[in-house]
């Protein structure tokens, strides 16, 4: 039913690296506009090509229904190349199947039979799409590279939960420019970064920390009129651009605002702010923007607006709601569930921590890989 093996075409041009801003994990490292600091010169000036076997190239062999049949019967096959070829390989493009939807994506991962993990882990939230289908980092500008990572590596490795054995990516809709996901064996990292693995080891492991607010109060903050940008850092923030700006890639920052005339509008109230799906680093983006703009009542309706959103982006980044908690008792449940420890500060806010090796083992007769966040 498959076909195992071929060549994956280079992209039509080299995918930018080097001089792209590094976007790390996490909201105090999300935008780095500093000159000195956009360009990584530890980083390659592209993304290196397929090379042969990475990844592993999978399409419907020839006589195989196009399109049609259960995709039941599609992820039996695709089930036996993952567990014959995937640890020889590292990763496969799986290229052909009819799977055009997220339900389709959702129907066709269950179908594999791999056991799942939770969409959330009390350190980023992501939309589901369909069941057990989930956006990925769909906060990060195109502008933006991620860092390369391992997912969710700041769980233990022999704990429960513990980290993915195994991760499915679904173009569900291909970005007009960027939008690739580079991929990089860990070995060939483990490599390039001479004695640093072992100086880890020596340490003792890693240890991740990740801190969230007490929804109190912020709650206090807002009710007392506190501004929603104090004590934000807007030299780490980029400056959206406003009309006539380049938005393809990323539609929901798009602004229009009218000069009230209503000639070249067609409604202000349609064209004022277009935020869903924006993250908390955005909002504050667009309003330190609209707070730079001329008075106009559109303006000052899309800076409440703004407001409004930046509050509610503020109160679901607090432990309470990332951990659907009451009380300290039920968030240091919530997180010893996940293997983390727990500090408390005196303002109510709340530091998940959790310590891990910086390896981990990946069969008989192989020594530990390099593994972090």
């Amino acid at each position: 039913m498959l076909r195992v093996g071929g060549v994956v075409p280079p992209p039509a041009r080299p995918i930018e690296l080097r001089d792209r801003h590094s976007t790390g994990i996490g909201h105090a490292s999300r935008l780095v506009l500093d000159p000195a600091e956009r360009s990584n010169p530890h980083l390659p000036a592209t993304v290196a090509p397929p090379r042969e076997g990475f990844p592993l190239l999978v399409t419907p062999a020839p006589g195989a229904p196009q399109e049609g049949g259960r995709l039941e019967a599609w992820a039996c096959a695709a089930r036996e190349v993952i567990e014959a070829e995937l640890r020889t390989h590292g990763a496969i493009l799986f290229r052909g199947l009819p799977i055009h939807t997220a339900e389709d994506c959702s129907a066709f991962r269950a179908a594999l039979g791999y056991p799942v993990m939770s969409g959330s882990s009390g350190v980023n939230e992501r939309p589901e799409y369909a069941e057990n289908v989930f956006g990925a980092s769909e906060g990060t500008p195109h502008t933006h590279t991620l860092h390369l990572h391992n997912e969710q590596a700041y769980l233990a490795p022999d704990d429960s939960p513990s980290y993915p054995r195994k991760i499915f990516f679904f173009s569900l809709r291909p970005a007009d420019d960027g939008g690739q996901t580079p991929l990089l064996l860990n070995r060939d990292f483990e490599r390039a970064l001479g004695e640093l693995p072992s100086r880890f080891a020596a340490s003792g492991g890693v240890r991740y920390n990740h801190h969230l607010s007490d929804l109190r109060a912020v709650e206090r903050q807002e009710a007392a009129g506190a501004d929603v940008l104090a004590g934000v850092d807007l030299s780490d923030v980029e400056t959206k651009r406003l009309s006539g700006g380049d938005t393809r890639n990323n539609p929901s920052t798009s602004l229009s605002l009218g000069d009230g005339s209503g000639e070249g509008e067609e409604g202000d109230e349609e064209n004022l702010l277009q935020m869903h799906g924006m993250s908390e680093t955005d909002i504050h983006s667009l309003l330190a923007s609209l707070r730079a703009q001329p008075p106009s009542a559109t303006r000052d309706a899309a800076i409440d607006e703004a407001v409004r959103r930046a509050w509610a982006e503020r109160r679901a980044n607090t432990w309470q709601a990332r951990l659907g908690a009451s009380s300290r008792a039920e968030a240091e449940a919530a997180c010893r569930a996940q293997g983390m420890g727990v500090e408390w500060s005196e303002d109510g806010s709340l530091s998940m921590f959790t310590k891990t090796s910086a390896f981990v083992e990946v069969g008989e007769g192989q020594s530990p890989v390099w593994f972090s966040q």
